[in-house]
């Protein structure tokens, strides 16, 4: 464009690509950043979900002096919908058919049917629970989106292929 005397007014080739090289920069900065908060926020629900099951526990305990059995394996899923056969632990025995027990136990408290936990791993994406010492306590693992998380509940236990981190709470006597 020209003004006063052939004067050329606009942006070269050079400072257009330099705005554009700074604009895709902080895109990729906010999008990390998105992304980090997505996983924060799944493994909040994941929590929440687990508080409420925890409750669960104690209400049937309070009624029936014991905490509600597992099922037919020796570890019950914790939720239903899971991917590889409705398996939430490594091996076919955790599956959500033996766990059908427990989600009948705690019924009248919530609704077992949400999922819990990280998709990320192929094998250990859930939470499972057990009772112990003849039903006086349980314990529970679970799996954290992303290594190295804080457990909320419970204590760290191992970070799997470097994509999630296993928890571990035990309920006291």
């Amino acid at each position: 464009m020209s003004l006063r005397g052939g004067l050329n007014k606009g942006f070269t080739l050079i400072e257009l690509l330099v705005v554009i090289a700074i604009i895709g920069i902080l895109a990729s900065v906010v999008l990390a950043s998105l992304n980090s908060a997505r996983v924060k926020a799944r493994n909040a629900a994941h929590v929440s979900q687990l508080r409420e099951y925890q409750k669960s526990f104690e209400m049937y305990f309070a009624n029936h002096g014991v905490y509600p059995p597992q099922g037919a394996a020796t570890w019950g899923c914790l939720g239903t919908g899971y991917p590889r056969s409705q398996t939430c632990w490594s091996t076919s025995a955790y599956n959500e058919s033996n766990s059908a027990p427990l989600r009948a136990a705690i019924a009248p408290y919530m609704s077992g049917e949400a999922i819990p936990g990280s998709l990320k791993h192929s094998y250990y994406h859930g939470a499972m629970y057990r009772v112990l010492n003849g039903g006086r306590n349980y314990q529970i693992i679970y799996i954290l989106e992303g290594t190295d998380q804080t457990c909320p509940i419970g204590n760290f236990n191992v970070n799997y292929s470097g994509s999630v981190t296993r928890c571990d709470y035990t309920h006291p006597l």
